[in-house]
């Protein structure tokens, strides 16, 4: 009884990059641009480019720099009916106050040495309490004078020394003052400085008593009318100043943050004399390379962000940029470069054009599999030997020069860090970025697993395994064993690849290895040898031994002379069944195999 390995190979998984990354969409997407040599235009990209650099960070404010309720709401007012009408032609403006708090309002003063005036005063409608008292202090103000309330009776002093005989500081509402008064005001958002700027020209000469900006309040004084003017005007200035302007900060590819600031302060800053000035500020932050742009208006923002790029792409003067890699050699990427720009290298590898990871195309010859690039449309040929192997992957030279828009860029290649260092323009820099945004991506993990069975050739199997499952000639135990596709239950199907002599292979059109298996079981002895799996890299080469190394003695020496010694050379070969796979992932998430046994 002949018994004879059978091996099954089966594509189990597909992951990305490690098996703790989540996995990738595979979709099949629109026509993807093709990438010719010296062609490149950084206006002819798509933006969906699939770019993980950084973005632009915005933040759209409210629009609202007042608090519109408050500016909006009608001044308060007094009581339109009273009981008393007034007509003073030239009196003095002691009978003025002995008529409004004394004889109106029953209420005590103090007239003090020097207030002197006269008054003219008609009401054409009688006015009540609150009306006197008001109409009182705007007379007062006229003669420079101001009503102070005290030991419970009015002061009548001059204007200079009102402020320190009102006493102490007080809050809350204008409408509880009793003539002249003194108010701190806490600020929320707006600093104390910025909002005595704000307030001075509505105020009057020394209304703004004092400005404390560690505890950020404001101290007004005033009569109850201005007061109520001066706590308004601080209530429709005081808002959250932050959220109702829009900021954006824009990473910069290659221009400097400082020297882009500059530009944008020429166009758009206070000296620019344009219909925006002052209507933008810019920040460099020189330690991330960005700018930050700060504006009232949302809209704005997204303008920016197209002469940020005009100027950032208009600097001719070249400057060393340092790009870190992600997944891919920087050697590698360094070579593809050139393919695409043009240009020389340094020497070593070969001319043949290369394309980005998961696309490529191999072809299996005699012996091994060489790496090619065009459309090849044979999976296998013919002339598959035993014992062959994969060549390693094409390695660059680390150093080449490109032609991007007709200049010299040098590009060098740092192992240590798998960085790229390139002295190029922004214009330059940029199409090379784009580029390299196409190339670096992530690349896909293929877990293959393969099963090493021994199957007994007799009864149905006398003439092999392949003959078996080429005529589907069984025992009773197998259903419908009329051809090939009869197997369809038993994992999908199976077929044969044609020339490819005395190696027994099938593609398995499931991932159900292990009903094939089942299969023969029916109808002979099948014992499992080895269940092998390995991890590799979309169109990295992966091995599976399933055997040992046997020592084999070659050459043996014995020098004579009278010498017993004799010298061998001992070889260790690989034995078994020795599986080399290298696994190629389409953008349709298909997986092809190339297979050396």
């Amino acid at each position: 009884m002949n018994v004879r390995p059978f091996l099954a190979t089966v594509v189990l998984s597909l992951l990305a990059a490690c098996a703790s990354a989540p996995l990738p969409q595979l979709q099949r997407s629109e026509h993807l641009p093709g990438v010719e040599a010296g062609a490149i235009r950084t206006d002819a990209l798509p933006d969906t480019l699939g770019n993980d650099g950084p973005r632009p960070v915005i933040r759209r404010g409210s629009n609202t720099p007042i608090n519109q309720a408050a500016a909006s709401a009608p001044p308060p007012s007094l009581a339109s009916s009273g009981q008393a009408t007034f007509n003073f032609e030239g009196d003095s403006l002691h009978a003025v106050v002995k008529a409004i708090l004394g004889d109106m309002l029953g209420q005590s003063y103090n007239i003090a040495p020097g207030v002197q005036g006269t008054v003219t005063i008609n009401t054409q409608k009688p006015v009540g309490s609150a009306g006197a008292l008001a109409l009182l202090e705007q007379v007062l103000a006229q003669n420079n004078a101001r009503m102070v309330y005290s030991d419970g009776r009015y002061n009548i002093v001059p204007a200079d020394q009102a402020l320190v005989n009102s006493g102490p500081p007080r809050t809350g509402p204008a409408s509880m003052a009793r003539g002249f008064e003194s108010r701190v005001v806490p600020l929320r958002y707006v600093s104390a400085a910025e909002m005595e700027k704000i307030l001075k020209p509505y105020a009057k000469q020394g209304s703004i008593v004092s400005v404390d900006g560690a505890r950020n309040i404001i101290t007004v004084a005033g009569t109850r009318a201005e007061l109520e003017n001066y706590l308004r005007t601080i209530q429709v200035f005081d808002v959250d100043w932050m959220a109702s302007m829009s900021v954006g900060v824009y990473p910069l590819q290659s221009g400097r943050a400082s020297d882009v600031v500059q530009d944008l302060e020429r166009v758009f800053g206070e000296a620019s004399k344009t219909p925006v000035s002052g209507m933008f500020r810019f920040m460099p932050l020189d330690s991330s390379n960005a700018v930050m742009v700060i504006t009232s208006q949302p809209k704005y923002l997204d303008d920016i962000q197209q002469w940020i790029d005009r100027i950032e792409g208009g600097s001719g003067d070249g400057r060393l940029f340092s790009y870190e890699l992600k997944y891919i050699k920087a050697r590698d990427l360094a070579d593809r470069l050139a393919e695409v720009f043009g240009g020389g290298n340094g020497g070593g590898g070969d001319d043949a054009p290369s394309l980005m990871p998961g696309v490529g195309t191999t072809e299996i010859r005699n012996g091994g599999i060489d790496d090619k690039s065009g459309t090849s449309s044979a999976a296998v040929n013919s002339g598959l030997g035993d014992g062959g192997t994969l060549p390693a992957n094409r390695s660059g030279n680390g150093k080449v020069t490109l032609k991007v828009d007709g200049s010299d860029v040098g590009v060098s290649a740092v192992e240590d860090t798998n960085s790229l260092l390139v002295r190029a323009n922004a214009s330059q820099w940029k199409s090379i970025r784009e580029v390299i945004d196409r190339i670096d991506v992530m690349p896909m993990q293929v877990h293959i697993e393969a099963q090493v069975v021994s199957v007994a050739l007799k009864g149905a199997l006398q003439y092999g395994v392949s003959w078996f499952f080429d005529n589907a000639v069984g025992e009773a135990e197998l259903p419908f064993p009329t051809n090939r596709n009869s197997w369809g239950s038993y994992g999908g199907g199976v077929s044969n690849v044609p020339n490819v002599g005395n190696l027994l292979s099938w593609t398995f059109l499931g991932n159900n290895a292990a009903a094939i298996v089942s299969a023969l079981d029916n109808v002979t002895d099948v014992r499992t040898l080895s269940a092998p799996s390995v991890f590799t890299q979309n169109n990295r080469e992966a091995s599976l031994n399933v055997g040992q190394r046997i020592p084999i003695s070659s050459v043996s020496l014995n020098p004579g002379n009278g010498n017993d010694n004799t010298y061998s050379s001992v070889q260790y070969l690989d034995t078994g069944i020795i599986l080399k796979v290298r696994p190629r992932v389409t953008r349709d998430g298909l997986v092809f195999l190339d297979i050396v046994q």
